[in-house]
């Protein structure tokens, strides 16, 4: 990034220490059978393994697949509704979730929602938890402040309150505001 973009924003500029981030190498011993104790005698037959095959080893090994595992949900958001605008590109709701997560380096991937319309009974509402505590969240934004889920979900976790989403469409203000409380949580 450049300097004065940061100072523009009040942040200095920074640099890593030298090889910080370099990978560290890992000192190796002799192999085990390349050791030779005081009462063997030096006549044992050398390795018959050529060096190319543990050059290709190592070469099949560093280019194999690395699984990677999938991203863990950063934002469990809870409200009515959610389910009408999950990934409908005609909605404008949609349009604005996806920007909230791009400014916050994010993808879908990385966002799971719960529609309180759909946990009315208490099997619902117990069954939407057991997924909630299976991610692994300690947070949950949620965009109401009454539903049966709501209530239980408070008493084991964090649950941040944010505007509607309806609410930030009709109010720049429910956005900055949106924002600002996204950031504190992000960053603490």
């Amino acid at each position: 990034m450049q300097s004065d973009f940061l100072n523009t924003l009040g942040l200095t500029t920074w640099q890593a220490r030298p090889g910080y981030f370099a990978k560290s190498v890992t000192r190796m011993g002799p192999a085990a059978n390349s050791i030779v104790t005081e009462g063997e005698e030096m006549t044992a037959a050398p390795n018959t393994e050529p060096e190319v095959n543990s050059a290709v080893s190592e070469a099949e090994m560093a280019s194999a697949p690395v699984e990677t595992p999938a991203p863990k949900p950063a934002f469990v958001l809870v409200g009515a509704g959610l389910d009408d605008i999950w990934q409908n590109e005609s909605a404008v709701q949609w349009v604005l979730m996806l920007n909230i997560l791009k400014a916050f380096g994010l993808s879908e991937e990385q966002l799971r929602f719960f529609d309180t319309a759909h946990a009315v009974t208490d099997e619902a509402v117990f069954a939407s938890i057991e997924e909630v505590i299976d991610l692994g969240v300690e947070t949950v934004f949620a965009f109401e402040e009454s539903s049966p889920l709501i209530e239980q979900l408070e008493e084991g976790l964090q649950v941040v309150f944010l505007p509607s989403l309806d609410e930030m469409m009709q109010r720049g203000q429910a956005k900055r505001e949106t924002f600002e409380i996204l950031s504190h949580v992000i960053s603490a």
